[in-house]
């Protein structure tokens, strides 16, 4: 609709509220793109959220950050947004993809960003306790603005409305006013009270429309200046303003202050409550108060570009503040009349006459060129609303409107069915695996992965890197040990040292996870790893807690597990958890490592994670955490309260009390994405195992290209003593892709966990797993699925739970959202994708989905697989990516070991090498560019058999990798529950 059609005759500023925005996740900035199509809501989980403002719909979701997102701003076509979070990274994202194209890393917390209104290469942001920084997003440079005080670097910048000049504003009220292209200082005033005292700067505000800008500042004021008048005055002038603007009554701070798309009027959000007071400009009367829910707090306020809309932003919600649209259809015509009831229409006689016979008159001259007259229909005007003064047309390159392509999901009313086309194929399975292998060929016709996005660290002279960005703690008294979890709007006290500031380069929002612990003993040894996988990906919010490093209490602290490497703590409050390195019992009066070795080994971690794992599997679904530095009595405190929860065949290890080198992790056990709720969360842990047969030609024995080394594992194992009896779970099954196979699989799991399920709660980690019985599984499984559909007289048969918790497991793991990487080679036609071991066989029935354990003595393996279906799971869910990073091991142990011995004699004979050939770090591009960059035969060189080896460490890392869902009610169903 045009804009000229919505004129409200002289009422220009919302009078109601309009509905709200529930971004799902809390947010906590927002911002319209210039034409007020589109607005953008950053959130505390780290996602971007953009709706289209016209239908009031989520157009896309960006996970942008790990940490909240603290500020947004457009570029000027829409085609790009810049963000930043409360980790000090700065990103620029492009809209239309979704994808990151640069990072920049920044020493302290950046409490404002702004795009440059024309260049769109040029970026202005306001680190805590820095001068103003200038980025060029282009060559990845920056300038680093001038300030008038070298002491007093609490300083707020803007650009004015064309970006020819900055604004800047000190803690002391001086305002300077420097060309954008050189940083020369043209003009500059200090803002006084009515004592001639100074006051403090809190923010500067441009309008949209003509040249007048706003100070916010802390004696509670807003005063608005005219900015040629500032330029006219020059150095050190004394300009009026020309109005001030206050609540006189309640002396009310501002939390936020942004003018009308017109210019006309000024809006500023209390600092107190949920209220907005607007003023119009020109005279300076308050004429609007606009009150929200009581007791909330404003964290943001955005003006509609073009129209007298309001969003405010209050508990985690984006309010909709606009004008009561009263329909008065008179109004269209003077002689327009309301009905109030139906009534017949006379028709008068020459009404519809080609030529009206009864008018009194002809019509004047210039009637008959009125008709003449070619109306044109072809050229569109631009509209004036969404032009600049001195431009003419519009931009059509802009983009105002994001496409949303539909979401076809397959409903599934047999779900663990046989395909349709399954029936079909089984009287030939040729047909069947031709159709099969064609299915398996799709995904190889994806693109390259996408490049990841370049990271910037930009080095600020005498900038403090300890601060804390103000939304994740106000300051106190400091008094108050008491540690608080979850949102910014409740936390309290300074979060001084907290550690919870996983690598800032990792752009995607995190991802629920378990923790890979312990590693495979067989050489070479896979690397050290913290890879986490979590496939859904909608559903963390990161949680911002108060937490001092030398103000630590080991009784805050609990035993949470351990593998055969570290031992693994978790915060009662704080949804975090401490991994801590182990050693031999008999190295405990003499540590095996100094401190330095320890935070390189921790450190090593971290960084095979975010720098290696994360590009093979997807950053959606690795974690990696970040090297924290714990005090020393803190920790021989906690190995002292820990000690007696530990399993006893875990003693034999004691935890490292000499470095205090620990790694910080989100407990991913506890999401706090839902409200608390009486029923707590249920985690599945599942450790797949290898998920192909071995195609290698150096493999030696066939038996081990038909069976999968978990199966033949499992009867040596039951021979030796270990297990009671043997699993009949089968990996490939499990990494098959089929939902058939996967339920059949997973079922498996749950008749012989052994350590390959986990199934517990946070607070109870061994309660489940201790008596892992059907009947006492399906109690604890009831009260997460009270909603299902397959229920009799509102009770849910046991068969039906079960299938429920299955089949919820296996769309998990099916799930799409790896996001960026994942391994580049499609190996899924390489090697045997069923195990002559498996006990799987799928039939069906009378129309029912029966699963039957049937011997495979008379079965070929060929016909079952074309009856099973095309085997493959979806290239960006966690198990593909998984798959395919053990698919590295090209070569089997077999194969390998050579190669292993080979680079072990040139380490005997050259131990200096080992640092260039990188076998103990660093993990960084050069490392993965050794990965990839292998090549396909064996030429004797030295270098092949390095990355042969690496590449198998790697595939090792992911064979050894576990997968963790967790499971949370939601608020609705037990409000529906307890009604």
């Amino acid at each position: 609709m045009n804009l000229e059609l919505l004129e409200s005759f002289g009422q220009n500023y919302p009078e109601e509220a309009d509905g709200t925005l529930d971004c799902i996740s809390m947010a906590l900035t927002c911002t319209f793109n210039r034409w007020g199509t589109l607005l953008a809501v950053g959130c505390n989980d780290g996602r971007i959220v953009i709706w289209d403002f016209l239908t009031r719909g989520i157009a896309k979701i960006i996970s942008a950050h790990i940490h909240p997102v603290c500020s947004l701003c457009w570029s000027r076509d829409g085609h790009k947004l810049v963000s930043a979070s409360t980790d000090n990274i700065v990103s620029q994202w492009d809209v239309l993809t979704g994808d990151c194209d640069q990072r920049f890393r920044f020493p302290s917390p950046i409490l404002k960003l702004q795009c440059h209104p024309r260049d769109m290469d040029k970026v202005l942001v306001c680190p805590m306790k820095s001068a103003p920084v200038l980025l060029t997003l282009s060559d990845s440079k920056h300038v680093v603005l001038p300030v008038d005080d070298d002491s007093d670097l609490n300083v707020v910048a803007a650009f004015d409305r064309r970006g020819q000049y900055i604004y800047t504003g000190n803690a002391k009220g001086k305002i300077l006013v420097l060309k954008t292209t050189n940083q020369e200082l043209v003009a500059s005033f200090r803002v006084t009270t009515g004592t001639s005292n100074t006051t403090a700067i809190k923010s500067i505000e441009f309008a949209r429309k003509g040249s007048c800008f706003l100070i916010n500042t802390a004696d509670r004021i807003i005063r608005v200046y005219d900015g040629r008048e500032i330029l006219t005055c020059g150095r050190d002038g004394e300009p009026e303003p020309m109005q001030k603007l206050q609540d006189l009554v309640n002396r009310t701070p501002w939390k936020r202050c942004c003018f009308s798309g017109d210019g006309e009027y000024i809006v500023a959000g209390s600092a107190r409550q949920h209220a907005l007071y607007i003023w119009e400009k020109s005279i300076g009367n308050l004429v609007k108060i606009l009150h929200g829910t009581r007791g909330e707090l404003l964290l943001d306020v955005a003006w509609h570009p073009v129209r007298p809309i309001i969003a405010s932003i209050s508990s985690g919600v984006v309010s909709i503040w606009a004008q009561n649209q009263v329909e008065n259809w008179s109004a269209f015509a003077p002689d327009f009349k309301e009905l109030d009831e139906n009534v017949e229409y006379e028709e008068r006689e020459s009404e519809f006459d080609i030529e009206d016979e009864d008018k009194s008159e002809p019509e004047q001259t210039g009637a008959d060129a009125a008709e003449d007259e070619e109306v044109d229909v072809t050229t569109v005007d631009p509209i004036v609303a969404f032009c600049s003064s001195d431009e003419e047309l519009e931009d059509y390159k802009a983009l105002l409107y994001l496409p949303i392509a539909p979401e076809v999901e397959d409903p599934e009313e047999n779900p663990f069915g046989p395909p349709p086309e399954s029936a079909a194929q089984t009287g030939a399975p040729e047909e069947a695996l031709a159709a099969g292998d064609k299915k398996q060929r799709q995904p190889s016709s994806e693109g390259p992965a996408k490049k990841k996005a370049r990271t910037t660290t930009i080095e600020l002279q005498g900038v403090p890197s300890d601060e804390v960005h103000p939304l994740l703690g106000v300051k106190g008294d400091g008094k108050s040990k008491k540690k608080t979890a979850g949102r910014p709007k409740g936390s309290k006290g300074k979060d001084k040292d907290f550690p919870f500031r996983p690598k800032p380069h990792r752009g995607e929002r995190p991802s629920f996870a378990g923790e890979a612990l312990g590693s495979s003993g067989n050489p070479p040894p896979p690397f050290p790893s913290c890879v986490t996988f979590w496939p859904l990906t909608g559903a963390l919010v990161v949680v911002v807690g108060v937490m001092e490093l030398d103000k630590m209490d080991e009784n805050e602290w609990r035993y949470h597990g351990e593998g055969n490497k570290s031992l693994v703590v978790s915060h009662v409050q704080l949804s975090i958890v401490l991994r801590l390195l182990k050693y031999p019992a008999e190295d405990s009066e003499n540590p095996p490592q100094t401190v330095e070795q320890a935070f390189s080994q921790v450190q090593n971690i971290v960084d095979f994670s975010s720098n290696v794992m994360s590009c093979l599997l997807g950053e959606k679904f690795v974690h990696s955490g970040e090297v924290v530095k714990l005090p020393l009595e803190f920790v021989r405190q906690l190995s002292i309260k820990v000690q007696h929860q530990r399993p006893a065949w875990r003693c034999d290890k004691v935890m490292d009390i000499y470095s205090g080198c620990a790694l910080c992790l989100p407990n991913l056990t506890s999401p706090t994405l839902h409200q608390p709720t009486h029923t707590p969360t249920l985690c599945i842990e599942i450790k797949p195992k290898c998920g192909f047969l071995p195609y290698s030609k150096h493999v030696s024995q066939d038996i081990k290209t038909k069976v999968c080394r978990f199966c033949m594992h499992q009867h040596y194992k039951v021979a030796m003593g270990t297990w009671k009896r043997r699993s009949r779970y089968c990996p490939l099954d499990l990494f098959s892709g089929n939902r058939q196979r996967m339920h059949f699989a997973i079922r498996q799991l749950i008749d012989e966990p052994q350590n390959n399920l986990k199934i517990f709660k946070p607070q109870d980690l061994d309660g489940i797993e201790d008596s892992m019985d059907l009947n006492s599984l399906l109690h604890h499984l009831r009260p997460y699925f009270q909603y299902g559909n397959n229920r009799i007289n509102s009770h849910m048969t046991s068969k039906a739970l079960l299938t429920d918790f299955i089949q919820v497991l296996v769309n998990a793991l099916l799930s799409a959202g790896g996001g960026d990487g994942g391994a580049g080679t499609d190996r899924r036609g390489e090697g045997r994708s069923f195990c002559e071991a498996s006990l799987f066989k799928e039939r069906t029935r009378h129309g029912e989905n029966l699963l039957l354990v049937l011997s495979l003595n008379s079965l070929d393996c060929d016909q079952l697989k074309g009856s099973v279906g095309s085997q493959g799971s979806p290239s960006d869910s966690v198990l593909y990516r998984v798959r395919q990073t053990q698919m590295l091991d090209t070569l089997d142990i077999e194969g390998l070991y050579p190669l292993y011995r080979r680079v072990e004699q040139h380490l005997q004979d050259f131990p200096k090498e080992r640092t260039r050939l990188q076998m103990d770090g660093p993990y960084n591009e050069a490392f993965l560019e050794k990965l990839h960059k292998c090549p396909s035969e064996d030429d004797g060189s030295l270098e092949y058999a390095v990355s042969k080896v690496h590449q198998y460490r790697v595939a090792m890392t992911a064979k050894d990798s576990q997968i963790m869902v967790a499971l949370v009610p939601s608020c609705e169903e037990e409000e529906d529950d307890e009604g």
